[in-house]
């Protein structure tokens, strides 16, 4: 069983500050969980092969691609509602 001044030792070290009945429930809370954990300490795990992860599926990436494209740059300032000479006007997002 956890007692009280390792709870305060944990929130020392996380940097937590909790009430009396907080730490209460938090110690009844890791009390149960150290009780499951050793219930697990009984499994046989003799010919289990170890993991890193909770799955053998690998991650698969796309390919980037990137094709050169050439673009009229007079077709292309003739479309834009706003411009300022040679550039692109929008509106302001900060005022």
């Amino acid at each position: 069983m956890i007692d009280v001044n390792e709870i305060d030792h944990l929130l020392e070290l996380s940097r937590l500050e909790i009430s009396n009945e907080e730490k209460n429930n938090l110690q009844a809370d890791l009390d149960k969980i150290l009780k499951y954990i050793e219930k697990l300490s009984i499994v046989d795990t003799e010919n289990v092969e170890p993991m890193t992860g909770g799955t053998f599926n690998v991650n698969e990436y796309r390919k980037d691609t990137f094709e050169s494209r050439e673009f009229d740059r007079n077709k292309i300032l003739e479309a834009i509602p706003k411009k300022d000479n040679d550039f692109f006007e929008v509106p302001k997002i900060f005022g």
